[in-house]
């Protein structure tokens, strides 16, 4: 995510707030649940966890506990996504269709979100058991 400079102060204390918002540990928890998209930290997969959500879905975990092996790095560190190169792109394509007028903006982004989790289910089926 990004801000850009050149704004009131009161759009910043917006901002922060939605950030703080988005790094809650109970919104990312949500967020983890209903899309299966990685959580952002590691008290919201501990979270996650403590409720019992990979007991009844093991898949879920798989790329967490493979984004999070490891001593991270400049090259690693903040990157929580499976696959994020991919779903990326197929998002890009979704929301570039929309803004040209190829098809209505809800349904590029319907198939945005679409695309996206495809590319998250390919991602758990290829891991499935490797962790």
């Amino acid at each position: 995510m990004w801000t850009l400079k050149g704004h009131k102060d009161e759009v910043y204390k917006g901002v922060a707030a939605f950030y703080n918002f988005l790094g809650d540990v109970n919104t990312q928890v949500w967020w983890h649940q209903a899309t299966g998209y990685v959580p952002v930290t590691q008290a919201a997969y501990a979270a996650a966890k403590s409720q019992g959500y990979y007991k009844e879905r093991p898949t879920r975990e798989i790329a967490v506990e493979q984004l999070s092996r490891g001593k991270p790095s400049d090259n690693s560190r903040g990157f929580r996504i499976g696959n994020s190169a991919q779903a990326n792109i197929a998002i890009k394509e979704e929301i570039q269709a929309g803004l040209l007028g190829q098809k209505p903006m809800q349904k590029a982004m319907d198939d945005a979100v679409s695309r996206g989790n495809e590319v998250l289910r390919q991602f758990e089926k290829v891991n499935a058991g490797k962790y």
